[in-house]
Order: structure tokens, then sequence, then C-alpha cells
């Protein structure tokens, strides 16, 4: 933390009184590691949006009719696609 400047909490952060030169180094592998990760949760997130997805539809078909599913359907798509 620098002089002058104080924190909003009282509980001590570890790593606050680091230099601002400290630099965090990664190898190739960790930052293969990181991305594939990074990869891994994102393919993770959108299977279970698509799941989510699709149950959705059924439920409103199931409830409804087939403009109740087909509306289930384009809402989300509406979020899944970007």
């Amino acid at each position: 933390m620098q002089p002058g400047m104080t924190s909003g909490t009282d509980i001590e952060v570890p790593g606050a009184d680091a230099a601002p030169t400290d630099v965090l180094v990664l190898t190739d592998r960790d930052r293969a590691v990181i991305a594939r990760r990074a990869r891994v949760g994102l393919f993770r997130a959108l299977g279970a949006q698509a799941l989510m997805m699709l149950l959705a539809v059924l439920v409103s078909w199931g409830f409804g009719d087939f403009a109740a599913a087909a509306s289930a359907l384009i809402g989300a798509a509406a979020y899944f696609v970007p």
C-alpha cells in the first residue's frame, strides 16, 4: 500500500506490502495450463447454457404449445448466440 492511503477494512491483505515492481513470471507451461482452463470453463458454461435452453424449450412445449416452445427457443438463443 502506498503512503497516505488507507484500506477500507482492518484486515491485513497478504501481499499488500509488495513492491509495485514485483512481477509474476509465468512459464510457457503455466500459460498453456491457464489457457486450457479458460477454454474448458468457457465450453462448460456454453454447454450448461445449451442444456438449460433445451430444458426451457421442452418445458414450454409441454405446458404450452409450439408457439411457446418457439418463443422460449428464440429468447434463449438471444442469450446463447452472442
